[in-house]
Order: C-alpha cells, then sequence, then structure tokens
C-alpha cells in the first residue's frame, strides 16, 4: 500500500514537472489538450530526463524513513524538471556534431558535382532544424538574387556561430579557387571540427559530476 502511494505521488511530482516547465504554454494547451501536450512535450522528454526521475521514484520506495522518501521524489523531480527545461533551450542552437556532419556531406556531393548551391540544395534534404533552415535561407537568396555574395550576407545576418562563419568563408573562396582547393580547404576544416567534437566531448564527460552537484545546489537554492 505504502509503495502504491509513493508510485503514486512521485508520478504526481512528473506532473507537477511537467505543468511548471511549461506554464508559458498553458495558455496554447487549452485547445485540444491531450494531443497538445503530447506533441510538446514528448520531443523533451529523453532518457537524460526520465532516468533521474525514475531512479528518485525507486529509492523512494526502497528506502524506509518519510523524510528520506520525500527527500528522494523532491531532488529527483527537480533534477529532471532542470534538465526537461535545459532540453527546451537548447533546441534553438545549432551544435557543433551537425556542422561537422553537414561539412562532410557537403564535400562529398560537391567532390562530384562542384557546385556550391547545387551541392548545398542536396546536402539541406538530409538536415535537421535549426541547420536546415539557415542552409535553405542560404540557397534561396542565392536563386532568388542570382548573386553568391548576398546569399552569404544573409547566412552572416541569420547567426553569429563561428563555425558556420568559417563554413561559408571556404565557400566564398569557391568563387576564386579550383574545385580541388576548395575540397582540401574543406578537409582541413572537417578535420578541426572533428577534433573540437572529440574535446568537448572529453572535457563535458570529465565535467559532468561537477556540473551536475552545481546544477542540483542552485536548483535547491
Amino acid at each position: 500500500m505504502n509503495r502504491d502511494l509513493l508510485l503514486l505521488a512521485g508520478l504526481g511530482l512528473v506532473g507537477v514537472m511537467v505543468v511548471l516547465a511549461f506554464l508559458d504554454d498553458l495558455g496554447r494547451l487549452a485547445r485540444s489538450p491531450i494531443r497538445r501536450i503530447r506533441a510538446v512535450v514528448t520531443p523533451y522528454l529523453t532518457r537524460t530526463v526520465l532516468v533521474p526521475v525514475g531512479v528518485s521514484i525507486l529509492l523512494a520506495i526502497l528506502y524506509p524513513g518519510i523524510l528520506l522518501k520525500v527527500y528522494f521524489l523532491v531532488a529527483g523531480c527537480l533534477v529532471g524538471w532542470y534538465l526537461f527545461r535545459k532540453n527546451r533551450q537548447m533546441e534553438g542552437e545549432v551544435t557543433l556534431r551537425q556542422i561537422s556532419q553537414m561539412v562532410l556531406a557537403f564535400r562529398e556531393v560537391y567532390q562530384l558535382q562542384p557546385s556550391v548551391f547545387s551541392s548545398l540544395s542536396e546536402v539541406s534534404k538530409k538536415l535537421a532544424e535549426p541547420l536546415k533552415g539557415l542552409v535553405d535561407a542560404l540557397v534561396k537568396t542565392y536563386y532568388l538574387t542570382s548573386s553568391a555574395k548576398r546569399a552569404f550576407e544573409e547566412l552572416r545576418s541569420r547567426t553569429d556561430n563561428v563555425y558556420l562563419l568559417q563554413f561559408v568563408y571556404i565557400l566564398e573562396m569557391s568563387e576564386t579557387a579550383h574545385p580541388e582547393a576548395v575540397v582540401t580547404a574543406l578537409d582541413g576544416f572537417a578535420d578541426r571540427l572533428r577534433q573540437h567534437v572529440e574535446l568537448r566531448r572529453v572535457v563535458d564527460t570529465s565535467l559532468a559530476p561537477i556540473t551536475g552537484q552545481v546544477n542540483f545546489l542552485q536548483i535547491l537554492s
């Protein structure tokens, strides 16, 4: 009986977490609530979010003492809520890994057909947002204005991502350089991106325990 009550309490806390995380969206959720909640919530309920909540519920069930049970439930819910909100904030960010994959894909297509905008148009089909939107804007501007310069300026006006700006510089070089020189530049850029991705992965892994403790203390404060 006690375990059932704790399980219900844990599920209730998860529900509170979701409501708090989407407090700003409640007005929009008023219509067709089930369908809208499912569409909005599901993409952010990743394993990273669910595991802390699930573990906290399990620990609350296993450990004796009401205070300890409440502590596990509240702590798990707060950590899950923080990670939930973090997932939403990261939605509009272009990741380094996405850029690296795009550069490699562009290099493969460009090597077969050395046309910058035709290659970008082909690569864009396999990209995810928000990177896809940036590349599409670049391509559409070129076909509307017939000006590579204006197309590159359009992308610069939409992002300040240093890696994307480096990629644009290489694309601009293609206007005057031989295709082989562009491919060589892309190879060097892809290698640098790969090193940066690996370095970031190592740093994130090393700092994960510290970051988790700091974030938890910030939540409690």
